[in-house]
């Protein structure tokens, strides 16, 4: 697995496995399982997800086992809105150790970047000197809200996750995080199979070249462009699949017309329509 330096020397990996929408718990344990044979080390879960002790069990069983140390993998989770600011963020965080029976957390991402966000990331940098997060980030925070949060903070984010796929590229929005320091990680790096990506001909075609899948290029061409990506399957033949994009490289000419692609917008969630704002501040998550 390859690996990218974040702005305070730590070492993530560039292609992840999430578990967003595994509501299983078995499935979710074997997935993970699955996904640590297969060589994923980067795990991305959330409060919201309701299955970090899933990928928590199922991590401390492969180390347990001797597939892997805990030092080779990489575990995020979020801190949902419900949970920002007046010491909940803390408190959310630790419930999460807890949870996934960790001694500490490689990335905590604040999910959303509505609400009391601000003070939920002065929390966030409380808990990244204290040795239970590793570092510590965005989610979904657009480019205003993110140079919001650079004026404010006093420990730059290490990572924004953001909508990034072929057809939403956001080419200048990562090149100017990377400008900043920030790392951008893509938790659509393949659109949730929307807009007939699978099938895709100028993805198909140029994965014919190196007898690659559209979604191998897609997943190759987020990372060769500087975005950590995040996959999901349950299927163990394509979560295979999903991590088999280090033998082969895109030209600069694919690069292009991968580019040509984008639609200009989001195709899965539109951060900024307020109806966005109203509805996520209203979703309540179970104790």
């Amino acid at each position: 697995m390859q690996t990218t330096r974040l702005n305070n020397g730590i070492e993530m990996p560039v292609l992840g496995y999430g578990v967003f929408q595994i509501t299983d718990h078995e499935e979710c344990q074997r997935c993970v399982r699955q996904a640590i044979w297969d060589g994923y080390r980067l795990f991305d879960t959330a409060t919201a997800y309701y299955n970090e002790q899933d990928v928590g069990k199922a991590c401390r069983e492969m180390v347990k086992d001797g597939a892997v140390s805990r030092e080779d993998l990489f575990l995020t989770t979020k801190v949902w809105l419900q949970d920002y600011g007046d010491g909940k963020t803390m408190q959310s965080v630790e419930r999460s150790l807890k949870k996934m029976g960790m001694d500490y957390l490689d990335l905590v991402l604040l999910h959303q970047p509505f609400g009391n966000w601000q003070a939920a990331w002065r929390e966030l940098e409380e808990l990244s000197c204290s040795g239970l997060v590793r570092a510590i980030g965005a989610s979904n925070f657009t480019e205003k809200k993110l140079e919001e949060l650079l004026d404010m903070a006093r420990i730059i984010p290490s990572v924004n996750q953001i909508e990034r796929h072929p057809f939403y590229t956001e080419d200048r929005y990562i090149a100017r995080m990377k400008r900043m320091g920030v790392q951008a990680e893509s938790w659509g790096a393949l659109c949730e199979g929307l807009k007939g990506i699978f099938h895709n001909q100028v993805l198909t075609r140029i994965g014919e070249r190196y007898g690659k899948s559209a979604a191998q290029v897609a997943i190759r061409w987020n990372i060769q462009t500087g975005c950590i990506a995040l996959v999901k399957s349950v299927r163990p033949e394509k979560m295979e699949e999903d991590i088999e994009v280090f033998d082969f490289a895109l030209t600069q000419d694919e690069i292009r017309e991968i580019a040509s692609l984008d639609t200009g917008h989001s195709e899965i969630i539109d951060l900024e329509n307020p109806v966005t704002e109203r509805l996520l501040l209203k979703a309540k998550l179970l104790a």
